[in-house]
């Protein structure tokens, strides 16, 4: 639909109809509009620049005042913002994503979210035929993570903008803010993983009705509490063979859920920094191990090739992993949640007369990733 036909439709069903089919059809991608152009839609919508686009004629909220009629006014921002809607989340979509193959997201309505679990009890029980099921109970365990930031950014239309119709630059602002919004997602949610810089940590149990932030990354078993019972950092394990990642793999054994019995992972990611990439590829994908051993008199090598079964690991990196060293394996969903709170989103709000801003746009998103639990990823380091 281009605004030659816009106009024609507005003026068979009204504008404000005409409006909310178009903003509605933009915002889910089923209609295109060709040709968009802030000084051409205002026309369409309001009347001619120079006859409408006067401080006088803009009330203290933006554009609607006594001379335009407020409905044109708001047919004007709805399709305006549709488009700016629909730039923002196609470039939000266009940025790569690790962090969508690493975290379980869920809605949220809440400040802060409260996870909660159970500790495993005894059981189950031998029952004889007529006997009576014995009885057992749950103590509760739990996180809550702080309140996620609120982050965004805003669009400013100002009356330059429409009567010399910057269209441009303005789409251009929408496109950078999608792909601004979606990398401040991907670099805040590594380093919660990561669990390295303050701010960012990942793991907040309840502590007597608290929640405590704890270290996730642990070498050693320390304490009575459940999230302190579980080994899940591997020192000295830099990753240069298949050795290594069954290193980190054996862990899994020794991990058990508060009555002490083992649970059951399936690790299918490999988490690597940009340095260690090419050497995760060649492990996963390598289909034979080749290694020579020196003889006691140290001159003649033995060969020894063995073949090796790609292990099915997923490798993802990011640029966003501080450590050149440090890696991953794992279960990460199982782990990771994100809370998403308010996701992408643009809405208008009044423009300032003051500063010749007709409207204005805010994109913005709060959400944030926290883990849950400490049983499901490994961490290695050199």
């Amino acid at each position: 639909m281009n605004l030659t036909e816009f106009r024609d439709y507005a003026e068979s069903h009204g504008i404000q109809e005409a409006a909310g089919f178009l903003a509605e059809g933009i915002r889910a991608s089923k209609v295109k509009l060709d040709g968009f152009s802030l000084r051409k839609l205002w026309e369409v919508c309001i009347g001619p620049v120079d006859e409408t686009l006067t401080r006088a004629m803009m009330g203290p909220g933006g554009v609607t005042s006594g001379l335009i009629e407020e409905v044109r006014s708001m047919a004007f921002t709805d399709v305006t913002s549709a488009v700016l809607i629909n730039r923002v989340q196609a470039s939000y979509d266009d940025v790569p994503s690790v962090l969508d193959e690493l975290v379980t997201p869920f809605s949220s309505n809440m400040r802060t979210e409260r996870m909660v679990g159970f500790t495993a009890a005894d059981g189950p029980w031998v029952v004889p035929e007529g006997g009576v099921y014995p009885e057992t109970g749950f103590a509760d365990r739990a996180t809550e993570s702080p309140e996620p930031d609120k982050l965004g950014m805003q669009i400013n239309i100002t009356d330059e903008a429409i009567k010399f119709d910057r269209t441009g630059q303005i789409v251009s602002r929408a496109q950078m803010i999608g792909r601004k919004l979606k990398t401040k997602r991907e670099d805040d949610g590594i380093l919660v993983i990561e669990d390295s810089t303050a701010g960012y940590y990942s793991f907040y149990p309840m502590v007597n009705g608290s929640a405590t932030r704890t270290a996730i990354w642990r070498s050693s078993a320390a304490g009575a509490e459940w999230y302190n019972k579980t080994v899940n950092l591997k020192t000295s394990n830099a990753l240069a063979d298949w050795s290594d990642v069954e290193g980190a793999w054996l862990l899994y054994k020794d991990i058990a859920d508060e009555a002490g019995d083992p649970i059951m992972v399936n690790p299918d990611i490999l988490l690597v920094p940009m340095a260690l990439k090419a050497t995760a590829h060649f492990i996963v994908n390598a289909i034979q191990s080749r290694k020579s051993t020196a003889s006691a008199a140290n001159v003649a090598l033995a060969s020894n090739v063995t073949d090796q079964l790609t292990p099915g690991l997923k490798i993802i990196t990011s640029p966003f992993l501080a450590s050149a060293s440090t890696w991953w394996l794992g279960d990460f969903k199982s782990q990771f949640v994100e809370q998403v709170i308010i996701p992408t989103e643009m809405q208008a709000i009044p423009g300032d007369p003051r500063r010749d801003i007709v409207q204005s746009f805010v994109a913005r998103r709060k959400s944030r990733v926290s883990a849950v639990d400490d049983k499901f990823v490994i961490e290695n380091t050199a």
